[in-house]
């Protein structure tokens, strides 16, 4: 379905962890990103930005703006699931667990990343870089030695994607996911609320409260102008 010129995948997590599941012995490489409300506002009215997310295979909802905008101009037919990313990560990181599948993160910080060593222990082929002050040769250099089965990306939007549509022929992966800040969803240091909250859709309101400065133009500004 397209909402302001993206074309959101019509999918569930049951939908996404099958794909993923039933293609990560292919010989194709797949691309996955993220909708949310923030990527719909950069996108609208950007020509080359609304090109970007069409070079990706699915591009699956997140978050409750994305889904309530689907039951109002898709009354018929809106999105299967309100999705957010952060369980769509759970659940990937059980397949990861469950298929014994290489894992590759690139982004946020080396803070974090020592966080997601320790609590992904369970993770036996698991390689990490940093999102700040890489070589980016010597960053292909690593993910191709390794070749993982899932690369996660996590620099945010829309760098994120470029970055990856931009080295898309110079990697070996299977699957490259891109996920914001999404990366802190395996180091158990992602923010998000309590479970009610969260069933509410009213999760980003508990991230804007943890750094009401750092997002104050995504969801105060956003939100009101994405509607």
């Amino acid at each position: 379905m397209n909402i302001l010129g993206i074309n959101i995948s019509n999918v569930s997590y049951d939908d996404m962890i099958r794909f993923i599941s039933e293609n990560i012995s292919s010989s194709q490489k797949f691309l996955i990103t993220y909708i949310n409300v923030n990527a719909l506002n950069l996108a609208y009215k950007n020509p080359e930005l609304q090109s970007l997310y069409a070079k990706f295979d699915i591009r699956h909802p997140d978050g409750i703006g994305v889904y309530l905008a689907s039951k109002i101009l898709y009354t018929s037919t809106p999105l299967k699931q309100r999705m957010t990313g952060s369980d769509f990560y759970i659940q990937l990181k059980n397949l990861i667990n469950e298929k014994n599948l290489k894992l590759f993160l690139f982004g946020d910080t080396n803070e974090t990343l020592n966080k997601v060593l320790r609590e992904s222990s369970e993770i036996n082929n698991l390689r990490v870089n940093s999102g700040f002050n890489f070589d980016n040769n010597t960053l292909i250099n690593s993910i191709n030695d390794f070749s993982p089965d899932i690369l996660i990306v996590g620099l945010g939007a829309p760098f994120q994607e470029k970055w990856a549509v931009e080295n898309y022929e110079k990697l070996n992966f299977k699957f490259l996911i891109c996920v914001g800040d999404g990366i802190k969803v395996f180091s158990g240091t992602k923010i998000r609320g309590p479970l009610f909250i969260r069933k509410i859709g009213l999760e980003w309101f508990v991230r804007f409260l943890s750094k009401p400065f750092r997002y104050f133009k995504r969801y105060i500004v956003g939100n009101p102008l994405f509607l």
